[in-house]
């Protein structure tokens, strides 16, 4: 008898036991603000399913285009302990979770930060997401062929696409904050533009200016120097910013480097030397950059006039220091098309479209007379004069100048600005008479 009271006794023990499980579900703790935890995870069922509802439990589903990516809480804490599930608020509601994250930036603690303690392995979830749909923008390339017809030939540009994590983290957060379980948002993804288009190619690659010297009467030495010194800016693309030197780019003017004796200036009078006419190359050059509004911050000018360029548009170049020094201060890259064809000199010069036309102003604002000068043969001209009854005009004499050069800027068809540059005075040439040393028998 004893027994059988013993087991109705246990039997009606473990009834109470779980008739207050039935009475009090572990989930009701999420109904009035929840503050309590579970050790064990709670569940509870839906009502005419079998199906088993986690309220805790957050799904963020991101959708772009045909493509869907999916991150479910449940799935990411299988290896957590009790201790790490309690300080992360897994069991929480998804509202308790919002308000957690609200307070953590309070204290200044990121949003991005607490999403990714509360909802662990989200940071590589996101970063997954992205890696699969982020690319980099593709700029238009520019090629330049200064021998070609076509100078310039371009590859297309192709937009980036990034994906937009902050706002992403925005919705996350907006979803926990309005208790909601399961957050489906269109992910957002924005266009990233390439930092050279296409359009912006085209643009960059504009006739600035162009300048020709002729020099069809030079001799086959000078003729060789002019478009040597032109192949070393053949072709050189000058970056923004760049500054430029011409003895740099040439480099010295030597016969082991294959340039020819021709006629130079030197003191006055023009003798043989390597590298006669590399001049006219670099004055060629100078005269484009004026034309193409670059900014010169050097130039030597000749001690006489010289007779391809106009006064004060020449500039002289030597070993020995003259330089042409300029700046690419254009905002864009420039590209530089330059040799020697038919006897003409030409320098080509492509870059943003500029914003005036530019034609080059010579002015002579006073002259130097020459002088004549009569000497008596001491041998160097026995091939020209022998007796001293005979006197020969070795050279004609040229006044000298005093010469000003001016840029006159138009737009429009309209001369809105004019800009004094230089300021030359050139020698003159004095007249040389030559009388023979011997007397006749």
């Amino acid at each position: 008898m004893d027994k059988i009271k013993y087991f109705f006794t246990l039997v009606f023990v473990a009834s109470v036991f779980l008739l207050l499980f039935a009475v009090f579900p572990s989930d009701v703790v999420f109904a009035d603000g929840q503050k309590g935890f579970f050790a064990v995870e709670p569940t509870k069922k839906t009502e005419g399913t079998g199906s088993v509802v986690k309220p805790w439990d957050v799904t963020v589903t991101l959708k772009y285009t045909d493509k869907e990516f999916a991150y479910r809480l449940s799935d990411n804490i299988a290896d957590f302990t009790p201790e790490q599930i309690e300080s992360r608020l897994i069991f929480r509601s998804p509202a308790v979770k919002g308000e957690w994250v609200a307070d953590m930036a309070d204290k200044g603690i990121d949003a991005e930060q607490s999403i990714c303690f509360i909802l662990p392995r989200f940071k590589d979830f996101v970063e997954k997401v992205c890696s699969s749909l982020d690319y980099e923008p593709i700029d238009a390339t520019i090629i330049f062929k200064p021998n070609a017809k076509e100078k310039f030939s371009y590859t297309k540009d192709k937009e980036g696409r990034r994906v937009n994590d902050k706002q992403l983290y925005e919705a996350v957060l907006k979803g926990l904050k309005d208790g909601e379980t399961c957050l489906v948002n269109d992910l957002p993804v924005e266009k990233i533009s390439p930092d050279l288009p296409l359009s912006a190619a085209l643009n960059a690659t504009k006739k600035r200016g162009e300048f020709t010297t002729d020099c069809s009467n030079s001799t086959k030495g000078r003729k060789h120097n002019i478009a040597l010194a032109l192949s070393f800016f053949n072709g050189k693309i000058i970056k923004d910013g760049e500054r430029v030197s011409f003895n740099e780019t040439v480099g010295a003017r030597t016969r082991d480097r294959g340039f020819d004796v021709a006629k130079v200036l030197l003191k006055g009078k023009y003798v043989d030397g390597v590298g006669g006419g590399v001049c006219q190359a670099s004055t060629t050059l100078y005269n484009a950059l004026l034309l193409s509004g670059v900014t010169v911050k050097g130039v030597c000018q000749h001690s006489l006039q010289s007779s391809y360029v106009l006064p004060s548009f020449d500039a002289m170049v030597s070993d020995a220091g003259a330089d042409l020094v300029f700046l690419n201060d254009t905002g864009s890259d420039l590209y530089i098309a330059a040799k020697m064809t038919n006897g003409v000199a030409r320098v080509e010069i492509y870059g943003l479209k500029k914003e005036y036309e530019i034609v080059r102003r010579s002015e002579i604002v006073g002259t130097i007379p020459f002088e004549t000068k009569k000497v008596v043969d001491d041998g160097s001209y026995s091939h020209l004069v022998t007796f001293t009854d005979q006197t020969v005009t070795v050279s004609e004499g040229k006044d000298g100048i005093k010469s000003q050069g001016w840029l006159d800027y138009y737009k429009d068809g309209k001369k809105v600005n004019s800009r004094l540059i230089r300021v030359n005075t050139y020698g003159p040439m004095d007249r040389l008479l030559v009388t023979g040393s011997k007397e006749r028998e």
